[in-house]
């Protein structure tokens, strides 16, 4: 019985050593490459020599380049390039028909609740023309050096638009130049009542609050100009333009 089973264990022996021999063999491989770079070594790969291009600079505005200029910058140039007397001339004009348009429009009779922007833009259109021709005809009597010497002819009244709420500039098209014209500030004035009593005060005003007049330019030349209109009730405000021979709302 013993021998039988020491025989049996000899043969699964025996049997089990030819299996392995007979059974092909695994290799596994580990590979250092982990980051999977695909260099072997490990180390990655090599940093380039070759210079970063250039990084390609930002432009910036060219102030001689008049269309990278604000209107006002393009307005003050075109002024310092001027004719101070044909801007004197102009600046006076535009102010003197300024003040008989509002003398105009006070004088109207109108209640101050009554004048809306309609109201106002329809009285421009009708007393504007008359005033312009009338300063046309003042212009023309006068000796251009009566009139208040400044260096370049022109002050811009930057104050008038705090006071009254005008545009700094009003940029028109000119059908003549076949450009934008670009308009200074360079009067104001309150329109006050010139009859009333002085204990009047504030109710001098009684139907408008102010006017802004405005001298425009094309390069170095004048061209033409434009006003602003502003009741005293409501704050309402009327532009306009004279230019090519035309009055025109802006």
């Amino acid at each position: 019985m013993a021998r039988c089973t020491l025989t049996r264990l000899g043969a699964l022996a025996f049997s089990a050593a030819t299996a392995s021999l007979m059974i092909p063999g695994c290799t596994i491989r580990i590979n250092p490459d982990a980051g999977g770079t695909g260099d072997p070594s490990g180390e990655g790969p090599a940093p380039s020599d070759e210079p970063a291009p250039p990084t390609k600079p930002v432009p910036t505005a060219d102030p001689r380049d008049p269309e990278a200029l604000s209107d006002e910058e393009a307005f003050a140039r075109a002024i310092e390039d001027a004719d101070p007397e044909e801007v004197a001339l102009a600046t006076a004009k535009t102010s003197y028909a300024l003040y008989l348009i509002q003398g105009s429009i006070e004088s109207h009779g109108l209640a101050p609740e009554a004048l809306d922007e309609g109201t106002l833009s329809s009285l421009v259109e009708t007393y504007a023309p008359r005033a312009l021709q009338q300063a046309e005809a003042w212009i023309a009597t006068i000796d251009p050096a009566i009139l208040p010497a400044t260096p370049r002819g022109y002050v811009v009244r930057n104050e008038c638009a705090a006071e009254y709420g005008c545009p700094f500039v009003h940029k028109v098209w000119s059908e003549t130049k076949q450009t934008f014209a670009i308009c200074g500030l360079n009067d104001c004035g309150d329109g006050r009542c010139t009859i009333c009593p002085e204990w009047f005060g504030p109710f001098a005003n009684i139907v408008m609050k102010g006017w802004c007049s405005y001298v425009c330019m094309v390069g170095r030349e004048a061209v033409g100009s434009a006003g602003t209109v502003i009741s005293a009730f409501r704050g309402v405000q009327v532009s306009f333009k004279y230019m090519d021979g035309k009055l025109t709302r802006i």
